[in-house]
């Protein structure tokens, strides 16, 4: 993950250096040589992809990309915009990336959450599967709306599932996902308790670039929000598909995904077919999004 840009950029090793040195953790090591079990823990995995995902964005930088028009993530990657727009210094987001991490493991015990991806619904018939799959004790809710047709709901792992043959009843695609618990739900809740009483303790700095939120779908670019839109989140579900629709109203043009793979790539491309999506993941295609864009810029 990410080992080709440490590999030929000093600033992506300066980057990771920092990450090791802020987190007393070894993470260069632990994404090159495993053991895989101990990296997918969400308290490992969430700070090497923010780690990473910073890398390449200060590759960008310094290689000339200029500041965005917004900024957005999905999720964890909300936490990746702040830094990029200034809000954050480097360690205190790692850090913070990481704590995140540990009140969302701690916040249901294990086993008891999970997450499903439903394919070929919309959002309204989503809903009323979720309610219909709920009980008093077992609940299910949407959790992420990525657009192209893609919905992830999440809860209580016996009412996701029961959700999940709903759609297949209805004639949607249903993927259970390998994910610890159930994010993005009201079972958050003791973990943007949590988060909310370490972001009191912290000072989020002038935004440079507004930040697209994920659970209002528009820009911010005040610090003090930005720290509660980020304890909503915790429990609210991701509103991706509407954020694009948001960029697009506004005249976006072209997206640049900064990510150790691609994933919203795609997801972009099915809900605005107009707008020029290039995802860096490599060197090479960080050097071809340079080569088209440059002389637009």
């Amino acid at each position: 993950m990410g080992a080709d840009f440490l590999k030929e950029y000093a600033v992506a090793r300066e980057v990771m250096e920092r990450a090791e040195e802020a987190l007393k953790l070894n993470l260069s090591r632990l994404m090159r040589d495993g053991p895989e079990d101990e990296l997918k823990l969400t308290r490992n995995q969430r700070p090497a992809v923010f780690a990473i995902t910073s890398a390449i964005y200060e590759v960008m930088t310094d290689g000339g990309f200029p500041l965005p028009t917004y900024g957005l993530g999905h999720s964890l990657g909300e936490y990746t915009a702040l830094y990029a727009a200034g809000a954050m210094e480097f360690e205190d987001a790692i850090r913070l990336v990481r704590d995140r991490a540990r009140y969302m493991e701690e916040a249901v015990p294990a086993g008891t959450g999970g997450m499903c991806a439903v394919l070929g619904l919309d959002h309204d018939e989503v809903r009323r599967i979720c309610d219909e799959a709920s009980t008093d004790e077992k609940k299910v809710w949407p959790a992420n709306f990525n657009g192209g047709g893609q919905i992830v709901i999440s809860g209580h792992v016996p009412a996701v599932k029961k959700a999940a043959e709903l759609a297949k009843q209805r004639g949607a695609r249903a993927i259970m996902l390998k994910v610890s618990g159930p994010f993005h739900t009201p079972l958050m809740q003791p973990a943007a308790d949590r988060l909310k009483d370490r972001l009191d303790g912290m000072e989020f700095r002038r935004i440079e670039f507004p930040v697209v939120a994920n659970v209002e779908a528009r820009p911010n670019s005040d610090p003090a929000k930005a720290k509660e839109l980020l304890v909503r989140q915790m429990t609210s579900p991701v509103l991706w598909e509407d954020s694009i629709k948001f960029l697009i109203g506004e005249n976006v043009e072209v997206f640049i995904e900064v990510c150790p793979a691609r994933v919203l790539g795609p997801l972009v491309e099915r809900i605005a077919k107009e707008m020029k999506v290039y995802s860096i993941t490599t060197p090479r295609e960080l050097e071809e999004t340079w080569d088209r864009l440059h002389p637009l810029l």
